[in-house]
């Protein structure tokens, strides 16, 4: 797969900026404000790429690029010493 950029739903070449296509979010997935992808081996072993999509909520969603469909979830976990450390400059 080219390289892509992706906003507002709309996806494009990032070389020749031709649109390529546009996508809707899965309905679980409130609003996009952040997004990165990765390639990875899927459960048969097969390489595919997979946008990892946070939505400003404590859930990352696993998204396959091919077919826009979850494929699981994870919790983001911030450590609350680390917040407290950071919010008073102390160094780690």
């Amino acid at each position: 797969m080219n390289d892509l950029i992706i906003w507002n739903s709309f996806v494009w070449n990032a070389e020749t900026l031709e649109l390529k296509n546009t996508l809707a979010l899965p309905n679980k997935i409130r609003s996009g404000w952040g997004i990165t992808s990765r390639q990875e081996k899927d459960a048969d072993g097969i390489s595919k790429l997979y946008f990892y999509i946070t939505d400003g909520s404590s859930q990352i969603f696993v998204v396959d690029a091919e077919t826009f469909k979850i494929v699981r979830s994870f919790p983001v976990i911030i450590e609350l010493i680390f917040l407290l450390k950071w919010n008073k400059g102390e160094k780690f």
